[in-house]
């Protein structure tokens, strides 16, 4: 619908009230300039002539709660693929979920959406996947409802290492692959050694230039169970040494 002001009339609401202009709507100013009519909430002045015409969506006044009860947010790194999982104990009236990544903290981009189950009292379980991730900065949750609101819900920073190893998984099963994955600046070949407990050397690997782009397998069956040391070394290049946990 119209919101049509008379010249010279003004809206004076009390603490707690809003005007939401839906999709399609409108307000308008009457005739005369500056502050010849205007909206005021909470001795706010949230709009006047001199705005001009307003049209939908758009809310002015307290914010309309959106009804969620968040529980947790939390980032797995496996590879370079981030896996999100967020816990809401009950959620009403909303759309869907933004996950959102800034490298500055003003900035904020989409990386990805997913829907909202719909309302639900239940304790619920959201999970996402960005894969291929190799930016390090911020990664913020949002609830947008059905109206179009959003509400930042969680924030984590997120640091990538260009130049870090990957190792995973870790601890391991004795019959798994343990993968590797190093970065794109190493040309040369690799050699990866498998230390024991009491640094004892019991395995080496060698690796060439043309394999160092895909994530390197090594099988774990002929090592024993228990704490083990991972060494990675190149031409011009070594790694600190990582603990690897065989079960």
């Amino acid at each position: 619908g119209t919101l049509q002001f008379v010249t010279g009339n003004k809206i004076n609401l009390a603490c707690g009230s809003g005007v939401e202009i839906m999709p399609g709507g409108q307000m308008l100013p009457g005739g005369g300039g500056g502050s010849s009519n205007w909206l005021e909430i909470c001795g706010v002045l949230e709009w006047r002539t001199a705005d001009g015409p307003q049209y939908g969506y758009k809310y002015y006044g307290a914010p309309i709660p959106l009804a969620i009860d968040f529980v947790s947010f939390s980032i797995a790194n496996d590879g370079n693929d981030l896996h999100l999982t967020w816990v809401v104990g009950g959620e009403r009236g909303n759309s869907h979920f933004d996950i959102e990544f800034s490298s500055d903290g003003e900035q904020w981009e989409i990386m990805g959406s997913v829907a909202s189950a719909g309302d639900h009292f239940e304790t619920l379980t959201y999970a996402s996947q960005i894969a291929s991730f190799d930016r390090s900065g911020y990664i913020r949750l949002t609830v947008v409802n059905q109206q179009g609101f959003r509400e930042i819900l969680d924030l984590k920073s997120i640091e990538i290492q260009k130049n870090k190893v990957l190792i995973y998984p870790n601890p391991i099963a004795l019959g798994q692959d343990l993968t590797i994955e190093v970065p794109s600046s190493i040309n040369d070949e690799l050699e990866v050694r498998i230390l024991n407990q009491l640094g004892q050397l019991v395995k080496v690997y060698r690796f060439s230039p043309a394999v160092l782009h895909s994530p390197l397998k090594i099988s774990i069956t002929d090592l024993s169970t228990g704490i083990h040391f991972i060494q990675i070394y190149s031409l011009n290049l070594s790694f600190p040494s990582e603990m690897l946990l065989i079960r």
